[in-house]
Parts: C-alpha cells; structure tokens; sequence
C-alpha cells in the first residue's frame, strides 16, 4: 500500500519541525513505524528532500 505523496508531505515537514524545536536526530526515510523496509521512490525523496530543506519550521 502507497501513501499519498500529500500524506509523505505533510508528515515529513512534521517531523522536520519537531526535530528543529527540539535535540535534533535522524530521520529515516523509507522504513515503516513497525520497522519494516518499504523504500522510497528516487524521485519523491528528491522532492521531499528539497521541501525539508526549504521548509521553515516555525510554522507549526
């Protein structure tokens, strides 16, 4: 099952926020919340890389 690119999006900038008001840490992109291996298409992690970085976390 695939999630929406909206619904990758919207978490992704979540996180990106909840790392930048608080310590830091890694983000690990293309593993499930149960641990498990799904991957991430080439092309939405580029995109999804470019809106982290351009995203202003102040605004959550």
């Amino acid at each position: 099952m695939q999630i929406p690119v909206k619904e990758h999006q919207r978490k992704l900038l979540k996180t990106v926020a909840a790392f930048a008001s608080g310590e830091g840490g890694t983000i690990v992109v293309g593993v499930t919340d149960e641990g498990h291996v799904a991957g991430v298409d080439a092309t939405l992690l580029d995109e999804l890389m470019l809106q982290a970085e351009h995203h202003d976390p102040r605004q959550h």
